[in-house]
């Protein structure tokens, strides 16, 4: 696989000169393997990014799951319908979500209905 890159957060030469701008980002380079291993070195190199944000959307992600990811969950067949859609249209962007929920330590459900917010609504 080719190599690359993802970046974080816009580059900004003078952020740091003006309280205003958000600070300079990082940026991640991958070399090699597959989407899930990308995402597992994503995830592992941002866990703690990856923690924070979820601990900032805990109330939205209780809501999330109980409506369609627990078991017994009213809308599961919604979750599970969007997710069977990804695994046959879009298999290599779950294999990263797979990864990044690997390397973050975290469940893939949690991160997968995250991603879905919008299109839950």
């Amino acid at each position: 696989m080719r190599s690359r890159a993802i970046l974080l957060t816009a580059l900004l030469p003078l952020a740091g000169a003006h309280p205003a701008l958000p600070p300079p980002l990082e940026i991640f380079s991958f070399r090699g393997g597959n989407h899930r291993e990308f995402g597992r070195a994503v995830g592992t190199r941002f866990r703690q990014k990856i923690a924070d944000r979820l601990a900032a959307s805990s109330a939205l992600l209780h809501e999330l799951h109980r409506a369609f990811v627990d078991p017994g969950a009213p809308k599961a067949r919604i979750y599970s319908d969007f997710l069977e859609l990804h695994n046959a249209t879009f298999p290599g962007y779950l294999e990263e979500i797979v990864g990044y929920a690997d390397g973050a330590g975290v469940n893939f459900h949690t991160l997968f209905v995250l991603n879905l917010r919008e299109e839950l609504g």
